[in-house]
């Protein structure tokens, strides 16, 4: 429907061009002006930039200051529904920070101490109650918990303080305001230092804390954090996760009794995809005592369950939207998102981090979505469409140093040809779990083909290091799938094969090298589904296209990129995008189509190349 109401496929390469960076300006502009995520608390280099009131750490309540009368007030007049369910407290007899959790209508449920108990940095969070606990002067209201690390001289809680919204999708119905979907930005980390007791601090733990400090501060600032609020009205129910998987598990979900009630911690199939979940590392030990906790005989409630149940999984993302746009012709109304996670494994900036690690995650992993909610006459919504695209590193084990000598660094490839396939065939499974690898009905386009599962689009160039990098890359590609599509009675034979004294290391760019494809393991990795490995055995189930972005527009000529549009076209056409009817009356979602394939295009660095091409795919998909 939407691309018959803004189509732009008639329109000329350099007009595309032109459309695609108005496009990504406008979305620049609708997210509030790009306001940078700031710090307060502990390492701020002025002491009253906290959110703390300066009379907190003396344990007074008769001292008065700005912050407790603001907070005073705020408390006092705030509507039960928007009251804050955490607040939080300094101490420094022990030094400890103190969590208050109050209901809906602001009452008090449970306050808990976190505190560090030794010198070696073990820390505990336990119930905790005094008489000052019901004094409203010295708790101070928080969004909610991003977690916590250890330093060499205690631990370092980390608050998100500080929320902006970003957007809210319109109502699923006209009977109940009901929100199903909300995105939220941070806008402020407040930073609360614990001390190990008696802990003394030798001259290279001091500078090994400041060292940690400077990354930790340097990370939070920045990154642009988004999250969804928790509400049980929520269909999408974290920021992880795009839109198609988000209502095929509510639909799957929508009969169980427990459905609304588990909290995302609870059980592995409500966790945020972990790949986008920034803050996993500092919510990791909450959630393995907790495991410990329940799992223990002392019982089957833990009062971490409070703790977790107010921490926020964050996602570093780009977030683009533009809400109420009409058509001129039809009249049709609806919104539009542009929405890329990124992923926070092998990060780093660029040329310090480039290619695959052992594990098969690249680097400058990037899910982009785009999302169109159409809406009907009523400003409901009516329809949801989605459509998902990844660009990452190539796949291989390689590096490219920086230089100061040149502004090209050499490109650095790995000589071991084992390692570049098992880096390859892991980045594989990993894909096709995500993205191709679905169990469930998969709903098609009735002009659907039988184009390749996963499609990597290759921008970089044919000659110099960047053609050596990319045949590279094609030898090991081809290698991996000769393997997995040997048939079922030749499997044995190439079994015993492996475990004979190993023939002489190929060399990783000898493009016809047969040792080289008999030499790989074909054993299966811990974990690996069965699905996957069916699907890495076709050997049709992956492509590669290698289009030499920069010879084939030189001296201007955009119009070319229609070579590769029209490359891709089947295989887009073929994958489809996620299409779902929303809720009516009395009727639940309705899934029309499902894309069960992808689109993976890198360049060297996944940037101004890989961006141009994208905004092409998407704008002839939708």
């Amino acid at each position: 429907p939407l691309a018959r109401t803004v189509s732009l496929r008639g329109l000329t390469s350099r007009a595309l061009l032109s459309a695609f960076l108005v496009l990504i300006s406008l979305f620049h502009s609708s997210i509030g002006g790009g306001t940078p995520t700031t710090l307060s608390g502990f390492g701020s280099r002025s002491l009253r930039k906290t959110i703390f009131p300066l009379g907190s750490n003396v344990t007074d309540s008769s001292i008065s200051t700005p912050h407790t009368i603001a907070n005073a007030i705020f408390a006092k007049h705030m509507k039960p529904t928007d009251r804050p369910k955490v607040w939080v407290r300094r101490t420094r007899e022990p030094d400890s920070l103190h969590f208050q959790i109050r209901d809906e209508d602001g009452d008090i449920v449970r306050i808990l101490r976190a505190q560090v108990i030794n010198e070696d940095g073990d820390w505990e969070i336990e119930e905790f109650w005094d008489e000052k606990s019901h004094d409203s002067s010295e708790w101070i209201p928080i969004e909610g918990i991003y977690g916590f690390y250890k330093l060499p001289s205690g631990i370092m809680w980390i608050l998100v303080s500080k929320t902006a919204p970003v957007y809210t999708a319109p109502s699923l119905n006209d009977d109940v305001e009901e929100t199903w979907w909300q995105i939220r930005r941070v806008q402020n980390f407040e930073l609360v230092h614990l001390s190990s007791p008696n802990r003394v601090m030798s001259t290279t733990h001091l500078k090994e804390e400041v060292r940690q400090l400077r990354l930790l501060r340097q990370a939070l600032k920045e990154h642009d954090f988004y999250y969804v609020p928790s509400s049980e009205s929520n269909v999408v129910k974290d920021m992880t996760c795009n839109l198609q998987d988000s209502i095929e598990t509510h639909i799957s979900t929508a009969g169980a009794a427990n459905a609304t009630s588990s909290p995302w911690w609870s059980s592995p199939e409500f966790r945020p995809d972990p790949r986008f979940f920034w803050n996993h590392a500092a919510v990791e030990p909450l959630l393995q005592r907790y495991t410990r906790e329940i799992e223990s005989d002392d019982g089957d409630e833990s009062v971490l369950s409070d703790l977790l149940q107010y921490t926020i999984p964050l996602t570093s993302a780009f977030v683009g939207i533009q809400s109420n746009i009409t058509d001129d012709e039809t009249g049709l109304a609806y919104d539009q998102l542009l929405i890329s996670r990124r992923s926070r494994f092998r990060a780093g900036t660029r040329f310090t981090r480039r290619g695959a690690d052992a594990s098969g995650s690249v680097a400058n992993f990037v899910e982009t979505e785009q999302v169109c909610l159409l809406l009907n006459n009523r400003s409901r919504i009516e329809t949801v469409m989605s459509h998902l695209q990844t660009r990452g590193s190539i796949p291989l084990r390689w590096s490219s140093p920086a230089d100061v000598k040149t502004y090209r660094p050499r490109v650095r490839i790995g000589t071991d040809p084992l390692a570049q396939a098992r880096a390859l065939r892991l980045h594989l499974l990993e894909q096709f779990s995500y993205y191709v690898a679905n169990d469930k009905l998969l709903i098609r386009p009735s002009n659907a083909s039988t184009a390749a599962r996963l499609i990597f689009v290759n921008l970089i160039d044919k000659k110099k290091d960047q053609g050596r990098l990319g045949r590279a890359f094609d030898a090991v590609l081809r290698a991996v799938m000769d393997v997995y599509s040997i048939p079922k009675e030749e499997e044995q034979e190439a079994i015993e094969e492996t475990e004979k004294p190993p023939p002489p290391r190929p060399h990783l760019f000898d493009l016809h090298s047969s040792s080289l494809t008999t030499a790989i393991p074909i054993e299966e990795e811990n974990g690996s589904n069965e699905r996957e490995e069916q699907l890495l055995s076709d050997p049709g189930a992956v492509e590669h296209v290698w289009f030499d972005f920069h010879a084939e527009v030189k001296d201007g000529r955009w119009d070319r990129l229609t070579r590769l549009l029209e490359t891709l076209r089947p295989a887009l056409d073929d994958h489809g995008s996620f299409i779902a009817d929303a809720p009516k009356n009395s009727t639940g979602w309705t899934i029309r189509q499902m894309q069960n394939a992808i689109v993976r295009t890198n360049c060297m660095d996944c940037l101004d190349r890989t961006n141009v091409v994208q905004g092409l795919f998407g704008r002839y998909v939708f």
